[in-house]
């Protein structure tokens, strides 16, 4: 009986070894796999690395490491992806469904899988889009534009999303945008100075990004500048720079108060309140009832 055992003995050792040198072999191109990612990451720009971090924190308040489906969302949103129109948050939704059963995500995934397929995905949608702005620019139909030529078909994409900033965000952050066109053309621009449709979709990316950016930072100095409550923050966030121009140009005195009467003006300019109508009534009673009291943006 002994020796009869000794052969399946041998054999369960073997599978054994067999078994515990597959799983290192798994741990080590788990490890090598991690190390490649850091380095992919490490070599982008530092503001791109604070970007994408900061979103994945916002989709991870409990910092556990990990998004859920709707950490997901939060996330690329943060990074100004999603969807506008119906194809494009359809776009979204697949992948929202595909996330739902990848759930948790980690740091490197987010970065490397759902990021991109979230991008490719509304490019995909946004294709027609871009490529009419670029074929309009390519009355030859090379397939190729000079720089010049590409910054008007930027600009004619950025003004299909016109309702993303208010009119003087928008100003601002075109002017912005400007100062660093040249260098991110160089760096997609062929051999002959020109750059094909590959190159403008990348340098659409980069707009998209950026506004996304701009957009955010604003809408936070406008929240410090007003000393806002957190609560009214992000109540509002997304319209604040906008509202706070409106509320400024009535304080004529520059004392970061209104009265009621140029608070409602305010609310009509801001378009919170229509011209006429009940609505309209009911904010000229209040406004009547504290025809005494100096307004601050907060409360406005």
């Amino acid at each position: 009986a002994k020796a009869n055992s000794q052969p399946g003995l041998r054999r369960r050792s073997t599978f054994s070894r067999r078994s515990s040198g597959r799983k290192l072999g798994n741990l080590k191109r788990v490890h090598k796999l991690l190390q490649a990612r850091k380095a992919e990451f490490d070599a982008r720009p530092p503001a791109e690395r604070d970007r994408l971090r900061r979103a994945f924190a916002i989709g991870d308040p409990e910092n556990k490491a990990v998004l859920d489906a709707r950490g997901v969302r939060c996330a690329l949103n943060e990074l100004g992806i999603r969807g506008v129109t119906r194809e494009e948050k359809d776009a979204i939704g697949e992948l929202m469904r595909e996330v739902h059963v990848c759930t948790p995500i980690n740091f490197f995934d987010f970065v490397f899988q759902i990021v991109p397929k979230a991008e490719q995905g509304l490019q995909e949608v946004r294709s027609p889009k871009l490529y009419s702005k670029f074929a309009a620019q390519d009355p030859t139909n090379c397939g190729r534009i000079n720089q010049q030529a590409c910054l008007d078909a930027l600009k004619k994409y950025a003004e299909l999303d016109a309702h993303f900033l208010d009119k003087e965000t928008a100003k601002l952050f075109w002017k912005s945008f400007l100062k660093d066109y040249h260098e991110q053309y160089k760096v997609v621009k062929l051999e002959d100075g020109k750059v094909d449709f590959g190159g403008f979709l990348e340098l659409a990316t980069t707009l998209d990004h950026s506004r996304s950016e701009f957009h955010r930072l604003t809408e936070r100095r406008a929240a410090q500048l007003g000393g806002l409550p957190p609560a009214v923050e992000k109540k509002h966030f997304g319209e604040l720079a906008h509202l706070r121009r409106c509320f400024l140009r009535q304080d004529r005195h520059e004392e970061g108060t209104a009265s009621a009467p140029e608070v409602l003006a305010s609310l009509l300019e801001c378009g919170a309140i229509p011209i006429a109508g009940p609505v309209f009534d009911k904010a000229f009673a209040a406004m009547e009832s504290h025809e005494d009291k100096r307004f601050r943006i907060a409360e406005f």
